[in-house]
């Protein structure tokens, strides 16, 4: 049987992988090679020797039939701020440009273990702050759909590299929409999970309290793939926790599921329409609609603001050029060099937040959050899940401000509850608007199901097709 490699799907793969009808090692090349084609920047590194050596692998144990491989041959790229040994991890920042780490991330080593491939690490805004996949010092991502437009960030490449079909399965990092923007302006699925819910050991931090490893994906259906393996208890991650692993129903059943639906002011027309469409799909499906108003939706971006700047400028203190990162002499020359100016700020604003005023504003955004998860807990008492836009519009166009879909976004992560973004529709110019559904922590299960009803009814547009009848294996 002649199978078009674009057409699978992870999950296809590695079903045809372990019954032998593909061989591991020819999809990896297949991936390689449009990764090394591509002109999106989407990849920092490209993990050649490493991603044929490990396809031999998966090949030699589906020969020896010791055990099944959960995903054998996928094709992943991962982000660069996430550990991978003997693969250099640089946070896309020329501090770590020659960092190259002794050991594996959890959630790579059980990908890994289950029989991924990696084929490279990839681009991202610099230490994970950033709005548009342009403070990488390696050079900006560009959106595979409209190179004109932004992917999002910080885990623009890991969003690119899906969208041009060079990954099948990505891990990325979320700390205030960071995986989920660019799910959106790119076509793509993302899953920030329940805070705690992935072990968080081998990423490289900013934000502790408010970042996750997330799965992402072309479909809801690899994604939790890739979820169930990585999701758990992990002794090296203390705070990390047990969940059950769960299945996405092939058939929805959505009766009695209550909907809060919350639009902002500014959400564009197109926006609101594929909102209304997709809550359309839920309650035809069972669901029932019921408004809500989100808490302090005047402060929530600042409080996350504030919160993330002063962990960051925290956490990233250790990089002075004497105990981590490159050195050009002192401290102070090798912050400045090797830190982007993008990043100096922020880190500077999050040392101005801890600093003063005796530390005020800090302790007033913890507050504010503390206040917000409470009310968030008060409205899941009346609904199941919360549908809104992942961003207000498509993907900007380069060079205008790249912020729309933070509102929507900071709640999951200041609060540690699970939240999905997919494909809703299409708006302008035919590019991709995301939508997202938030969930009591826990509950990703729910969320997946209620994303699954949308997503089926949702055509993908991705430019991984331009290319399909190429790789026919």
């Amino acid at each position: 049987m002649k199978y078009s490699i674009y057409e699978l799907d992870a999950v296809d793969i590695a079903h045809l992988v372990n019954r032998r009808e593909l061989s591991a090692v020819e999809v990896c090349r297949i991936f390689l090679e449009r990764a090394y084609d591509a002109q999106d920047n989407a990849f920092i590194t490209l993990n050649y020797d490493g991603a044929l050596a490990a396809s031999e692998q998966v090949d030699a144990e589906v020969r020896n039939g010791a055990r099944e491989l959960t995903l054998a041959g996928v094709p992943v790229s991962v982000k660069d701020n996430i550990c991978t040994a003997g693969v250099r991890t640089t946070c896309a920042s020329r501090m770590l440009c020659d960092f190259v780490p002794k050991y594996d991330a959890t959630a790579w080593k059980l990908l890994s273990s289950a029989g991924a491939v990696l084929i490279g690490k990839t681009n991202m805004d610099e230490f994970a702050v950033g709005y548009d996949g342009g403070t990488s010092y390696f050079g900006a991502v560009e959106n595979p759909l409209d190179r004109n437009r932004v992917p999002g960030g910080s885990s623009s490449g890991s969003a690119a590299s899906l969208a041009a079909g060079t990954s099948l399965i990505s891990l990325g990092s979320d700390t205030g929409g960071s995986a989920r923007v660019p799910a959106s302006f790119c076509g793509i699925t993302s899953l920030k999970p329940t805070w705690g819910a992935i072990s968080r050991y081998g990423l490289v931090g900013m934000a502790p309290s408010l970042e996750q490893i997330c799965p992402m994906g072309r479909n809801l259906r690899d994604v939790a793939a890739a979820f169930r393996v990585i999701a758990g208890r992990d002794e090296r991650d203390m705070t990390s926790g047990t969940v059950e692993h769960f299945r996405v129903p092939a058939d929805a059943e959505l009766s009695g599921l209550r909907v809060g639906v919350f639009l902002s002011d500014v959400a564009a027309e197109y926006t609101v329409r594929i909102i209304e469409n997709c809550l359309d799909l839920l309650c035809n499906a069972g669901a029932t609609a019921v408004p809500v108003n989100l808490p302090h939706p005047d402060e929530c971006v600042g409080v996350y603001y504030i919160i993330s700047s002063a962990e960051a400028s925290s956490n990233l203190a250790r990089y002075d050029g004497v105990r981590y990162g490159c050195s050009d002499g002192s401290v102070r020359q090798s912050r400045s060099k090797g830190f982007g100016s993008h990043l100096r700020e922020r880190l500077a604003e999050g040392a101005y937040a801890i600093m003063s005023n005796g530390g005020h504003d800090f302790a007033h955004a913890l507050e504010i959050r503390a206040q917000i998860t409470e009310k968030m807990t008060e409205l899941f008492r009346g609904v199941d899940i919360i549908l809104t836009p992942a961003c207000d519009t498509v993907a900007p166009r380069r060079g205008t401000d790249p912020t729309a879909g933070e509102l929507y976004a900071v709640y999951a992560n200041l609060t540690g509850i699970p939240s999905v973004v997919t494909c809703g529709g299409e708006g302008e110019d035919g590019l991709p608007v995301g939508v997202q559904l938030m969930g009591r922590r826990g509950e990703e299960e729910l969320v997946f199901r209620a994303a699954g009803v949308i997503e089926r009814h949702i055509p993908r547009k991705a430019v991984f097709v331009e290319r399909r009848d190429e790789d026919g294996v």
